[in-house]
Parts: structure tokens; C-alpha cells; sequence
């Protein structure tokens, strides 16, 4: 313990409150616990409180990732925070950001949960359950694949909970540009699918 009363283990010179320092190649803190039972109270808990009054986009606690560069540099490459959605007693809520340091920059959000269970990738503020925005020009957003090469592999499904056939009003994928709608697949009411075109064609997926 030094003369600000930082505490140092595995270290004469304690860098802040607490500071563990290890040459050992496995873990350095192991947080155990020995009550039974099935529930969240008997599991070993890590909290970071911020015992303060706080305001809406307050950071409430940050987990920082850090090492040398090339250059013995120390660097921040990823983080994980958590910051005050809304404060106000009786509508408390929160969001977390995951954050990827990027082209030598301060680590930034590239993911965000937010307190509704909204989740941007690429976008902040996530308007949909899974919100995927990006800004290239040389590749696709999205790829999903399934490696296995099984004759009944399959890849994506679509599913719309409607008491019976969808309706032209249950839409299972839209199309859109810069300038609004432009075509979707939707439900046609006979329990096919038909895609809705902005010329004259009438083009119809359907089943037999």
C-alpha cells in the first residue's frame, strides 16, 4: 500500500485504487464462489458501481482492453461500456457499447445493445431489433452461409406469426433506395407469396 493508499499486488508502484500485476501466463483474478443453489444470487458477481448522481449518456462503467504496440506503446484496442439511457426514477434504463479500436483511432462503438434490445451494428441508434448499416462500396453487408453441404441444408428462414395465410400487408422482405420503397415480398392471402413491382409487371412467386 503506498502513501495514497493505492494497493499494489505483484507491484511496488500501484497505479490506481487497486492494481494487480502478474508474469504468470494464466489468470490473474479468479473470483469464486461456493453457495448452492440455481438462482443469480449464488453465482459469483463482478459490479461496477457508480455511486454518484448520474444524467442521461452518463458512462456508468467501462471495461477497457489494452496492450503494446509494435513501437511498446500502450493502446487501447477494444472496450466494453455502459452508459444511462434514462435516469429518471421508475423508467431506469441503460445501454451497452462494444467498441474495436480502427486504423491507430480511440477505440468507437461498432456495436450497440441499447435498453429496448435494439442492436446496431454500424448504427448507433438501431431502429430495428437487428439494425445492420455500413458504409462500403466493395462487398455485401450481410452473408450468411452454412457449411454444411447436406443435400437438405438450408440457410435462411423467414417467419411471420399470422394466425393464417399472410395478407399483402405482411411483408417478408422490402426494398428500398435513398428515395423510399421500391418493391417487397410479401404475403399474397392464399398462402403463397407475391412481390409487388413499382412498373406495370405482375411477376408473382406462388405455390403450386
Amino acid at each position: 500500500i503506498d502513501g495514497t493508499g493505492n494497493v499494489g499486488i505483484g507491484t511496488a508502484t500501484p497505479s490506481c485504487a487497486l492494481h494487480v500485476k502478474t508474469t504468470v501466463a494464466s489468470e490473474s483474478v479468479i473470483i469464486e464462489s461456493t453457495v448452492a443453489g440455481s438462482d443469480t444470487s449464488a453465482a459469483p458477481d463482478l459490479k461496477l458501481y457508480r455511486n454518484i448522481a448520474t444524467d442521461d449518456n452518463d458512462l456508468i462503467g467501462t471495461i477497457v482492453f489494452d496492450a503494446l504496440d509494435g513501437d511498446d506503446n500502450p493502446c487501447s484496442y477494444a472496450a466494453i461500456l455502459a452508459e444511462v439511457a434514462e435516469k429518471d426514477h421508475g423508467s431506469e434504463a441503460g445501454d451497452l457499447h462494444f467498441l474495436t479500436a480502427t486504423g491507430g483511432a480511440a477505440p468507437n462503438t461498432k456495436m450497440i445493445v441499447r435498453y429496448n434490445g435494439n442492436v446496431g451494428i454500424g448504427e448507433e441508434a438501431p431502429s430495428y431489433p437487428l439494425d445492420v448499416a455500413s458504409n462500403t462500396d466493395i462487398t455485401y453487408v450481410t452473408r450468411l452461409v452454412n457449411e454444411n453441404d447436406a443435400n437438405n441444408a438450408d440457410c435462411l428462414l423467414l417467419h411471420i406469426a399470422h394466425a393464417s395465410d399472410p395478407t399483402n400487408t405482411n411483408i417478408y422482405i422490402g426494398f428500398q433506395d435513398a428515395g423510399g420503397v421500391l418493391d417487397s415480398l410479401r404475403g399474397d392471402g392464399s398462402g403463397g407469396v407475391e412481390e409487388t413491382w413499382t412498373d406495370s409487371s405482375d411477376a408473382r412467386i406462388k405455390e403450386n
